[in-house]
């Protein structure tokens, strides 16, 4: 699978034996996690489950991808303030819609024009789902892994509270 790391405004990408890391990470007991800290953090998960049951024990700003074997972890943050994008295919990641389109060569005519009226009205394309009917994002709160060919993808954090009644 080919990586495409290319957006280093704001946080840089760090990168090492197969981790990818741009942002930071907040643990729970105070300590904040950045650059090559957040990387040596991450690399200690063996595993997709202990690494997908590591998201809700911290917090923050990030956008994570691990290469481990055949398989590609990958997770954003709650809020999807750092995307990441991937093809239908599932040839390539990236924090970048811009870059798979170009690595894949697809053709603006793969605009889906429901979509794109979506985005103009809210400013947002709800779910995995991207202009491109080619292209996909990881959703908001959300883990994935990619083995196999398949992708399978994980809520973290679910952006619901508990409903009330309030009797006037």
């Amino acid at each position: 699978m080919k990586i495409l790391c290319e957006r280093n405004k704001g946080y840089k990408w760090y990168q090492r034996e197969g981790v990818y890391f741009r942002g930071y990470i907040q643990l729970k007991n105070g300590d904040c996690l950045q650059g090559e800290a957040a990387v040596k953090y991450l690399l200690a998960n063996a595993s997709y489950d202990e690494f997908y049951n590591s998201l809700s024990t911290f917090y923050g700003c990030y956008s994570i991808i691990i290469c481990k074997d055949d398989e590609v972890w990958m997770a954003v943050d709650i809020a999807r303030s750092m995307p990441l994008y991937y093809d239908a295919e599932l040839s390539c990641v990236s924090d970048s819609a811009e870059a798979v389109r170009k690595y894949k060569l697809i053709n603006t005519e793969d605009v889906d024009y429901n979509r794109v009226l979506e985005m103009y009205a809210t400013s947002y394309i709800v779910g995995e789902n991207t202009v491109f009917r080619s292209i996909k994002q990881l959703d908001i709160g959300s883990a994935a892994i990619i083995r196999n060919n398949k992708i399978e993808s994980h809520y973290y954090f679910v952006h619901k509270s508990k409903e009330i009644s309030i009797d006037r």
